[in-house]
């Protein structure tokens, strides 16, 4: 398709250009570009395609309609626009707008050729620039930039049309007359310079030395000064002497560059210079002078430079025990107060982490109560330095080892007084900062299979190993030797003195061998490093029992019918230790046959009763019993023989072993059988000794008593034989063992320590140690002494060492203790005491302190910054842990409360008190706690109350106002009202600031007894000029003070002198054609009274020039003057004036130059001129130009000059300009009309 379809009532038909019908498509173009290939290789031709249709095809929506919808498009665009213009507020809004047209003014002239409309389809430099021109048209409407119609107009009007007014009042054309502007030339711009400031170390930072750090840089901050000379001074805190550091313009100079260097500032910003030093020391900033051979200001600040802090950890023994106390000091150096952080390790697991605050009580130091604005130490007083040198402070860390094993101590960080901080890193750790030592455990041994119910039982001449039980926990590897010490009573003499003996164990199995019989006892235990402990039981009797032996005796066992033999009954009576292995052997007809018989008992009887009848012989070869072995009983050749051919009995109700505390009696009841009366032998057979007794009865039993049994061990009431009425006896061979306890049960106390005494934790259990003797359980009873019931309290216990526990205080007393039977309690130790840890506590100390109640104290109250502490006072057992409560109630706003927590080491400290908000602190110390009471329920609050005063505060009621009156005005004082915020009375100090002055005049008002109140301005002092009126310090009542920099409230009195009009030109005659100028003094407008062509007139001028164009001869006397000041100041004059060729004046040798100078300084304003002298000229200080505003004059000054130079000194701010000149003849004004001028000057160029 070649053209749109048109319908009847469509646009005409789109004409066709030439540059569309030429444009290649980007196929056909890369067709061109592409080399020919053979014509093997070409690809099959594809149907050629129509690129130039529309987008939307034209059967769908005609073209006409397409562009009717564009254009609709682009006026709502253009209505949307109009409404974010109207919309925009702010340069963040205008910002947003201006991107948002953009990309949418792009997206649309982008996107409208791309659819192929016809008529639509521009280029692309046609779519650029409408882009571009949209890009101007959005930036001009979002940020609303005024187009300057009207300023072109009027100046386009200025150009063909510029009149002004002259001595007759008529409007001239100046571009006749003005023409050259050469007349006067130059002009001086002076900048006053901000308040030069310089501080030493400004952020309050904290310096030290040490080896790694030999030198640091001291930051000094300069504020608008370039300084020429530093003066530094250092005080030595060991000697007091004071050295002066000078730093020479050279070095400053180097200083500066470097910090100019270092950041890249604004050139107004201040600058830090970083000053090297070496030396430790107090270094103060004592003087500054900048460029201007004027001394900056500085601020009184110090720096304390001293040596790093150090921290250490030692221990005077490197190998501990069990139980022991740490015995570890931190030993540190530096300036008080310390904070340090260290670490403990067992077993290397990180155990615990813990921060010691250490001050020592016995210094004095300006760190405690310092106030951050001032300096340390004033250097127009000598003041004791003492506090500024390192301390060295060694603090005990004193924990219970409760764990054996590798245990270390190591210093993690140290904080100094001043803030200088030393951290040490693990890996950076050595000897001093960390301290290992090892925790050994305590043997502990008792006897195994041996105690007071047991005895060791050895054959003669031989020896056995002592059974000590040793409870020693140690790596196998690596066993450490233990002493064993233990007495020896011999058993033939108990009353004998007792055999100390050592015994080393180099082995875990190895064990003292014994050998004499009496009493082993343990009486001590202890390693290579550590003693140790003895449990019962802990005494063992040796004895050498008898050896074995037999005595027999034989009777023949008759038939009672046949009264002949039927075998042998032969009583064996042994002596030994059963039980007994007996060998005999039984012999008939030479045929011997050996067998073993096993005695349990020491007596036994034995029937020899052959089954066949024959002669038989016995023989006793060999017993053995429980300790000997095969003793030989041939040499004493015990034969018997029979050839072998009942009576009264008794009845045992039981024969069952028993058991007797010592001094006990047995009872044995026996049953008889026969006829009455009986008659009973028996024996009672203790350690190889035996004792034979009868017993008779008339009644068919029998109670057999045996004697008290005084001795311990085995008993044996052994049976021999019984009788009755018929006189015939027969033999028994029953036995009842008795066992009797060797020893009464015994008590005692066993030793915490070295001492029966214990200190425990109020309100806990504590276990008192037993020694128990005896066999368990036990019955023991006891007491507390002291109490007025005498009550007896009985606990069973079942352990030898068992403890009895108590939650009470007092002396625990030992009254009884039995077993199964009972008991002794050892009267040396049968006490002990307990009593109760005491519990941490705490005091104020110190002066301003007033009691309000119980615990309730109220500290003097201070000023707002002001810095104040409260010192405390501990009790207990370091360290120390303190939390208490900040309750802020400030004068303005919401209460706040602040928990905090305090770690002591020592038992003095300082709590700082804040003071940054006015109110009233409340500070309740709610717990304290320290290394043995971890919760200290019973701990009174302590409370301390502080009131913070605000600083007062003054201020002018019309901050700017300007007073103003005339030189000489005999008026009274202007009456200034000021506002006062704090407590009365007041006390002022107000400042004067005179022109040219540097140092103000200082007034002291005392005892204002109103906050509100006026002040007379004095005007005695007041030269002509402008003079600044500030609030410099003000003090209240409760003495708190305010020092007040750059008063805001300032004002300023302008002390006016009769307005002067002084002619630019002196002459009477006058060159047509130029200016007949004045120069006014005074505050404007004025008005001037003139006569000219001998008319009076009057004129207003409302700037400090006035001047008419003298385009016509004539006489211009100028009679009165009077300006706007107070009062209306009137000048009579006479002036006459004439014209004569113009006068030239250069300032600054014609150019423009820019001097600074600081506040109260001078800066030379160099005139230069040509012409006739004397000279006049008038020239104005204004303001400094500023980009985008007008600069207004300030104030105009007249001088004269008889040379052709003339130097004045000028100290305000502004841009000093020439603007009229006169000499004997001529004068000419530039003022009014030197724009103009340059205008007319370009006309005559043009």
């Amino acid at each position: 398709m070649n053209a749109t379809p048109r319908l009847r009532s469509a646009y005409p038909s789109t004409p066709q250009s030439n540059a569309f019908q030429s444009r290649l498509s980007s196929s056909d173009l890369r067709q061109r570009l592409t080399p020919k290939i053979p014509a093997a290789a070409k690809p099959p031709p594809k149907p050629p395609q129509d690129n130039d249709e529309p987008v939307i095809s034209v059967q769908i929506i005609d073209a006409a309609t397409q562009r009717t919808y564009v254009a609709v498009a682009y006026a709502l665009l253009i209505i949307w626009r109009s409404y974010d213009w109207w919309n925009v507020r702010d340069d963040l809004e205008s910002t947003w707008y201006f991107l948002k047209w953009l990309g949418l003014d792009a997206a649309f002239f982008v996107a409208v050729p791309s659819l192929r409309i016809p008529w639509l389809e521009w280029s692309f430099s046609t779519s650029a620039g409408l882009i571009l021109l949209h890009v101007v048209a959005d930036a001009m409407l979002m940020f609303h930039i005024p187009i300057p119609v009207t300023s072109w107009l009027a100046a386009l009007v200025k150009v063909f049309y510029d009149r002004e007014i002259s001595v007759s009042e008529r409007r001239v054309n100046p571009a006749d007359i003005l023409h050259n502007s050469s007349l006067i030339l130059g002009k001086q711009i002076i900048h006053i310079l901000p308040e030069g400031s310089a501080v030493l170390n400004p952020d309050q930072k904290a310096f030290c030395l040490d080896e790694k750090q030999k030198t640091v840089d001291l930051p000094i901050r300069i504020n608008q000064t370039t300084p020429i000379l530093i003066e530094l001074l250092r005080t030595d805190p060991e000697t007091s002497a004071i050295e002066v550091l000078t730093i020479n313009a050279r070095q400053a100079k180097s200083l500066k560059k470097g910090a100019e260097k270092t950041a890249k500032l604004n050139p107004e910003d201040p600058r830090v210079l970083m000053y090297p030093i070496k030396k430790t020391g107090l270094y103060q900033l004592e003087k500054v002078v900048d460029e201007s051979k004027l001394e900056v200001q500085r601020r009184r600040m110090d720096v304390l430079v001293p040596d790093c802090p150090r921290a250490v950890v030692t221990t005077e023994q490197s190998e501990k025990c069990l139980g022991d106390l740490s015995e570890v000091f931190l030993d540190v150096v530096g300036i008080p107060p310390f904070s340090v952080k260290y670490s403990k390790q067992v077993n290397y697991r990180e155990s615990s982490s813990s921060s010691q605050s250490i001050h020592p009580p016995d210094v004095g130091s300006p760190l405690r109560n310092r106030d951050t604005s001032h300096a340390l130490v004033s250097v127009t007083e000598e003041g004791d330095m003492t506090w500024a040198r390192s301390r060295s402070m060694k603090v005990p860390i004193n924990e219970q080892l409760g764990e054996s094993g590798e245990w270390s101590y190591s210093v993690e960080e140290i904080y100094d007084g001043l803030g200088n901080a030393v951290f040490y890193e693990e890996k950076g750790r050595n000897k001093d900062t960390e301290q290992k030592f090892t925790v050994h455990n305590r043997p502990v041994v008792s006897l195994a299979e041996c105690d007071s119910d047991t005895m060791l039982k050895v054959a003669k001449e031989d020896s056995v190993e002592l059974p000590v039980h040793l409870n020693f926990p140690q790596p196998p590897d690596a066993f450490q030797p233990v002493f064993l010490n233990y007495s020896f009573v011999p058993e033939e003499n108990a009353e004998a003195t007792r055999l100390e003996r050592t015994y080393k164990m180099s082995k875990a199995y190895q064990r003292p061998r014994v050998r004499q019989p009496g009493r082993y006892i343990l009486k001590s235990v202890a390693s290579e490093h550590c003693s140790g402990t003895v449990s019962e039981p802990s005494s063992c009797l040796l004895v050498n029992p008898p050896e074995p032996d037999l005595r027999i005796k034989a009777e023949n066992i008759s038939d009672q019918c046949a009264g002949r033999p039927i075998g042998l009954s032969v009583d064996l009576d042994m002596i030994g230790t059963p039980p007994f292995r007996l060998l005999y052997s039984t012999s008939k007809d030479g045929a011997i046959q050996p067998r073993w018989v096993t005695i349990d008992g020491l007596r036994r009887q034995m029937d020899l009763r052959p089954k066949e009848a024959g002669f038989y012989t016995y023989r006793f070869l060999e017993i053995k019993d429980a300790v000997y072995d095969s003793i030989s009983l041939r040499p004493k050749e015990l034969v018997l023989t029979q050839d072998v051919r009942p009576p009264a009995s008794v009845v045992f109700k039981s024969l069952e072993r028993r058991t007797a505390c010592l001094d006990d009696q047995i009872s044995v009841d026996i049953g008889l059988l026969g006829d009455a009366p009986w008659t009973v032998e028996y024996d009672l057979v203790h350690n190889g000794q035996r004792k034979g007794s009868t017993a008779q009865s008339d009644q068919n039993q029998v109670q057999i008593i045996t004697p008290k049994l005084s001795r311990g061990g085995e008993h044996s009431i052994v049976f021999r034989g019984v009788q009755d009425k018929s006189r015939c006896r027969t033999s028994l061979n029953e036995q009842i063992k008795i066992d009797v306890r060797p020893e009464r049960p015994r008590a005692a106390f066993g030793l915490n320590g070295r001492e029966r005494s214990a200190s425990v934790l109020e309100g806990e259990w504590v276990g008192l140690p037993l020694r128990l003797q005896g066999i368990a359980p036990w019955k023991v009873e006891y007491l507390r002494e002291g109490e007025s019931d005498g009550r007896i309290r009985q606990q069973t216990v079942h352990d030898p060492n068992a403890v009895l526990r108590v939650n009470e205080v007092g002396i625990f007393k030992l009254v009884n203790v039995h077993d199964t039977c009972p008991g002794t309690v050892d009267a040396t130790a049968n006490t002990f005491s307990v009593s109760w840890v005491a519990r941490p506590t705490m005091s104020l100390i110190g002066d301003g302190l007033t009691a309000e109640g119980k615990q309730q104290y109220r500290k003097e109250a201070i000023c707002l910054g002001d810095e104040g502490s409260v010192s405390l006072e501990l009790k207990g057992h370091p360290p120390y842990h303190l939390r208490y409560e900040q309750n802020q109630k400030p004068t303005r706003g919401y209460n706040t409360v602040a928990n905090k927590e305090l770690t002591i080491a020592t038992g003095r400290t300082s709590v700082p008190l804040d003071s940054s908000h006015s109110g009233e602190n409340v500070y309740k110390f709610l717990k304290l706690t320290d290394s043995r009471y971890q919760d200290n329920d019973k701990h009174q609050p302590l409370t301390v109350r502080q009131t913070i005063h605000n600083l007062p505060s003054a201020r002018f009621d019309k901050p700017g106002q300007t007073f103003s009156h005339c030189k000489g005005d005999k008026a009274s004082n202007d009456l200034v009202p000021l506002t006062l915020e704090g407590s009365p009375p007041f006390s002022l100090e107000i400042g004067i600031t005179h022109r040219g002055s540097a140092r103000p005049q200082v007034f002291r008002v005392k005892d204002i007894a109103s906050r509100y109140w006026k002040w007379s301005l004095p005007r005695q002092g007041l030269d002509l000029g402008t003079h600044s009126v500030s609030i410099r310090k003000v003090t209240d009542g409760r003495g708190c003070e305010r020092t007040i920099d750059g008063d805001p409230s300032s004002i300023r009195v302008q002390v006016s002198d009769a307005p002067t009009i002084i002619p630019l030109e002196t002459q009477q005659d006058y060159c047509v054609g130029e200016h007949v100028s004045y120069t006014l003094s005074g505050l404007p407008p004025f008005e001037i009274l003139y006569r000219f062509q001998g008319r009076e007139r009057k004129a207003t001028e409302h700037s400090t020039t006035f001047r008419r164009i003298t385009e016509q001869p004539g006489e211009f006397t100028i009679y009165a003057l009077s300006d706007n000041a107070r009062g209306k100041c009137r000048a009579e004059k006479n002036i006459a004036k004439q014209i004569h060729p113009m006068p030239t004046v250069k300032i600054s040798k014609g150019k423009t130059s820019i001097v600074d100078i600081h506040q109260g300084g001078e800066a030379e304003l160099f005139f230069e001129f040509t012409g006739t002298p004397p000279f006049e000229f008038t020239y104005t200080r204004s303001e400094n130009a500023k980009k985008g505003k007008r600069a207004a004059v300030l104030e105009t000054r007249n001088d004269r000059s008889d040379e052709y130079t003339k130097t004045l000194r000028a100290s305000d701010e502004g841009t000093y300009e020439v603007v009229a000149i006169k000499d004997r003849y001529c004068s000419f004004s530039v003022q009014a009309g030197a724009a103009r001028e340059k205008k007319g000057q370009k006309l005559l160029q043009n």
